[in-house]
């Protein structure tokens, strides 16, 4: 090999290695980069409002309140009827009532009944019904993971978030840091039953740990869905508040809006 030959190699290897020190140091397109996160799973952003009945696991309820039904007890329970209407930036209303007549003691019943519905939609309306990238007017600084994937983090109104995303562009899980509390959330995602061409993933799994002062609270999400209205929403609802009152739920003969006027609601059924 002569001087002229290992010259010109040592100047192509040059080259390549400013090239592909450009290409590694290229800042990264976040414009790009939220619509593909918005786009790899499925969450209806436009959905406005839902209206479902309540199908509730009474023997379950009543052994987590310390109770044990016997047949006058689940007379009335199953007599119970639950409504929940729901509004995006709102708390829920929710409305029961006995057919077979209230048990004594039913305030206790419904208050804790009540603040299980109230507060899965609290859960549900920002992590399930909602992009959980940044959003667009976010200050947002992302970096490329070695395995794949990406680093997110972001700055809205004082509360800082790291989103973590996989290679796929699903977020997995994020850490947000603000002065009223400090919070992680960790999703799970599965394939639509029936898939069609464009159906996008279900969010199935949410675990979100928040530190409020002193105190952690701990609360599992897990469901399926159904489609009502053109939206895909939940129907199979199960919802752990950190060792508290936990109770299988079933949506049923639910209706949705995507307007900014709520429904009339429905009578308990």
């Amino acid at each position: 090999m002569t001087l002229a030959t290992v010259a010109r190699l040592a100047l192509l290897l040059a080259i390549g290695a400013d090239l592909l020190s450009a290409q590694q140091s290229s800042p990264i397109d976040t414009s790009n980069l939220l619509a593909d996160i918005g786009a790899s799973y499925y969450h209806p952003d436009d959905l406005f409002s839902l209206d479902c009945a309540v199908a509730v696991d009474f023997t379950g309820f009543l052994k987590q309140l310390g109770q044990s039904p016997d047949g006058e007890r689940m007379k009335a329970m199953n007599g119970m009827r639950v409504n929940v209407h729901a509004f995006r930036g709102q708390n829920a209303v929710i409305d029961i009532a006995w057919s077979q007549g209230a048990l004594a003691g039913k305030e206790n019943m419904e208050s804790g009944l009540k603040q299980i519905l109230n507060g899965f939609f609290q859960m549900y309306w920002p992590i399930l019904a909602a992009s959980l990238a940044p959003g667009p007017h976010d200050s947002v600084r992302a970096e490329a993971k070695a395995e794949g994937g990406y680093i997110l983090h972001s700055t809205a109104e004082g509360v800082a978030t790291i989103t973590e995303v996989n290679s796929e562009y699903l977020p997995t899980r994020l850490t947000v840091d603000s002065p009223a509390m400090k919070g992680t959330v960790e999703v799970q995602f599965a394939p639509s039953p029936n898939p069609t061409p464009g159906d996008l993933r279900r969010l199935t799994s949410a675990g979100i740990t928040e530190q409020v002062g002193s105190n952690t609270i701990k609360v599992q999400i897990g469901t399926d869905y159904q489609d009502a209205g053109g939206f895909h929403i939940p129907r199979h609802v199960s919802f752990d508040m950190g060792g508290g009152l936990s109770i299988p739920l079933e949506f049923t003969s639910c209706s949705a809006t995507k307007t900014a006027v709520p429904p009339e609601p429905k009578s308990p059924r």
